[in-house]
């Protein structure tokens, strides 16, 4: 197995949250969360490394190497988010996948250790790469062994997780593999049904036609999920994509994702706005203050 080698260059900018704001009518107090997203740590042990495959040790390496080729490493990094978080008042920190590269022992215990210390209520949905190795990546094996290592940061369900407040629910849904199940949409749905507004949040975007330039430019493919993009087609993904892009009385007031590795801002064609948060490894980060109207 070969994999692609990372040579482009990345800035770092520091860690200088960029705000937005959603207002709701009817909130009877105000929210602030830090949203963090792809920090992509790459921690693992010497007892870790001489157990794993060479061409697993290899991609490790060349991964740590490269995100942390000019500071101290996205794991240096996580406890200054965490500081940050703190000093902004965040009464949920919302972190959107891929804040660890792959599901090492290092990785899980530093990822958790933050968390914990930092005393932050967390929602957390996975991204692609937290839950697999490279050489492994997506595999049923991946999904037995390492996806339910997260059920603990996930309110026991990596699927859907949320948390509700007396007039507001933060939803975690999981599109990491680009779709959605169908457990997945009517434990969303159902959610919906609560009557209360929902700032959703998951890793992969949905597509909206104002990010296409963008996406290709970057990645030369549409890293989105419904439309034209990943899975539009299969019949969970449509009906998820009606429920929050399309329907024009759906309960989400915002969208709140990460994967993209840079910031965009656009609107789903039902007026829902969509936030795509830069990456965490050069200092990407958000401030989301939800307000009442």
């Amino acid at each position: 197995m070969s994999f692609p080698k990372y040579t482009y260059p990345e800035v770092w900018h520091g860690i200088e949250p960029a705000d937005f704001e959603v207002r709701i009518k009817g909130l009877t107090r105000n929210y602030t969360f830090f949203h963090i997203t792809d920090l992509h740590m790459c921690e693992f042990s010497p007892d870790e490394a001489v157990e794993m495959p060479e061409t697993r040790r290899s991609y490790a390496q060349e991964r740590r190497n490269f995100f942390t080729h000019a500071w101290d490493g996205a794991a240096a990094l996580w406890n200054d988010y965490m500081t940050r978080a703190k000093a902004e008042g965040t009464d949920l920190l919302l972190l959107t996948g891929d804040i660890i590269d792959f599901p090492s022992e290092a990785n899980m215990g530093t990822l958790k250790e933050g968390i914990k210390n930092s005393g932050i209520p967390t929602l957390y949905v996975v991204g692609n790469h937290d839950w697999s190795f490279a050489d492994d990546y997506h595999t049923p094996n991946a999904t037995a062994l390492h996806y339910p290592k997260f059920a603990d940061l996930c309110g026991g369900d990596p699927h859907v997780s949320w948390m509700e407040y007396d007039d507001l629910i933060v939803c975690a849904v999981d599109d990491s593999l680009d779709r959605v199940s169908k457990e997945t949409v009517d434990k969303f749905l159902t959610l919906c049904e609560k009557g209360k507004p929902i700032i959703l949040i998951m890793h992969v975007p949905l597509y909206v036609e104002s990010m296409e330039t963008d996406c290709l430019a970057t990645w030369r493919n549409l890293l989105m999920v419904g439309g034209k993009a990943f899975n539009g087609n299969d019949p969970h993904v449509m009906c998820f994509y009606e429920a929050v892009a399309l329907d024009p009385h759906t309960s989400v007031k915002a969208v709140i994702t990460g994967h993209l590795h840079f910031h965009h801002e656009d609107i789903l064609p039902n007026g829902v706005p969509q936030i795509v948060t830069d990456k965490g490894y050069t200092g990407g980060c958000r401030v989301i203050r939800v307000v009442g109207e």
